[in-house]
């Protein structure tokens, strides 16, 4: 889920990044015709529609962005006032948003990491004042190891009680039963 939540937010901000971009060259090509813009101003009138594009998407990714302003001039009235609604919607969208989904992402691994631990510190303290075996407590902390790395603590049990009863108990029974069958031994027997 973290990794489409970021894809979600990045797709939000090319879209934006598309729609300002465009309004910007909209903004820019209109007032050409009356006065200075920034089409006029940073020579790009005889330039291919392309070209414009790329440079009003350049003007607006790093508006929206934040990350630095001052290479696209910002001319008329029209375009300073559109320039502001793209810098105040970049702030809620990028800086805010952005900010957000990656703070819980990090929160939430860091709870993982910390739920983990506890378990392992736990089970350490347990099975050193009950004497356990050194070879079984090399097994648990294996174990453990095995469902936090590979498993990415997958509650096997949680997936299960989801389930309904009449699937649960089909689950249990090719787990169980299919395997017997398939076993030479059990050959003679009926189900």
């Amino acid at each position: 889920t973290a990794t489409l939540r970021l894809t979600q937010i990045f797709m939000i901000i090319l879209i934006l990044t598309h729609w300002f971009s465009c309004s910007f060259h909209f903004i820019g090509d209109q007032g050409a015709e009356f006065d200075d813009t920034w089409i006029i101003v940073d020579e790009m009138q005889h330039e291919s529609l392309g070209r414009r594009y790329l440079r009003s998407f350049y003007w607006s990714l790093y508006t929206i962005t934040t990350i630095g302003y001052g290479s696209v001039p910002v001319i008329s009235i029209h375009e300073r006032l559109f320039s502001m609604l793209a810098m105040a919607v970049g702030a809620v969208i990028c800086d805010a948003g952005l900010t957000a989904v990656l703070a819980s992402i990090l929160q939430n691994k860091d709870k993982q990491a910390g739920t983990n631990n506890r378990r392992i510190q736990c089970t350490k303290l347990f099975m050193a004042t009950n004497d356990v075996d050194e070879r079984l407590q090399s097994k648990i902390l294996e174990y453990f190891a095995y469902a936090d790395d590979e498993m990415r603590n997958i509650d096997e049990t949680d997936i299960l009680n989801d389930f309904s009863s009449s699937l649960r108990s089909e689950v249990l029974s090719h787990f169980s039963f299919d395997s017997l069958r398939d076993c030479t031994y059990f050959d003679d027997i009926s189900d």
